[in-house]
């Protein structure tokens, strides 16, 4: 049984025994903190009161990941999505049932109307999941690619038709995409 709750710090502890991803374009999305301090400090940027929470996910009783809600704007009632599953616990649908959870509570609780995200174009599990959870394609777009380093370091990424190496930076096709409060 899939729950999204406000994220513990405890929760954060345990993200340090999560498993690592392989693939170099994802490479950001693995948890590096190992000291109490910088869990700390990672936990206090993560949930700053009234600009940023984040939900811990479970299945099962067991801490598989975590949702956040970011740039909130409180006026519009818009705000962004972020989402970091453990990799051993992808591709098992626990992702859409976790983001389905938090539309409701961030519709719901937060009375948010709208929540968007993007998604880059070869994440094509995460993209069939934010599909599947309510979310639709409002854009795509190249933009620079968040971690520079590691695709530089590991160029057989570089080849591939969404991304492009131009004047010394990667830049890498998006979907933007929005989901509703009549999801």
């Amino acid at each position: 049984m899939v729950k999204v709750i406000k994220m513990k710090f405890d929760d954060v502890l345990e993200m340090r025994n999560f498993g690592k991803h392989d693939d170099t374009r994802l490479l950001h999305y693995n948890f590096e903190y190992e000291t109490i301090k910088d869990c700390k400090l990672w936990y206090k940027a993560k949930t700053k009161l009234f600009r940023r929470y984040a939900f811990s996910i479970y299945d099962s009783n067991v801490f598989v990941g975590y949702i956040t809600l970011k740039n909130i704007n409180w006026f519009t009632k818009k705000a962004e999505m972020g989402i970091v599953m453990n990799p051993a616990h992808i591709s098992k649908g626990i992702g859409t049932q976790a983001i389905k959870l938090y539309l409701e509570i961030v519709f719901n609780k937060y009375k948010m109307k709208s929540i968007y995200l993007k998604v880059a174009d070869f994440n094509i599990r995460a993209r069939k999941c934010y599909l599947k959870a309510g979310f639709k394609d409002i854009n795509e777009e190249y933009e620079k690619y968040e971690e520079q380093e590691y695709l530089i370091e590991d160029s057989k990424y570089l080849n591939f038709d969404n991304m492009v190496y131009k004047n010394g930076i990667v830049y890498t096709k998006y979907y933007r995409m929005k989901a509703n409060t009549n999801y």
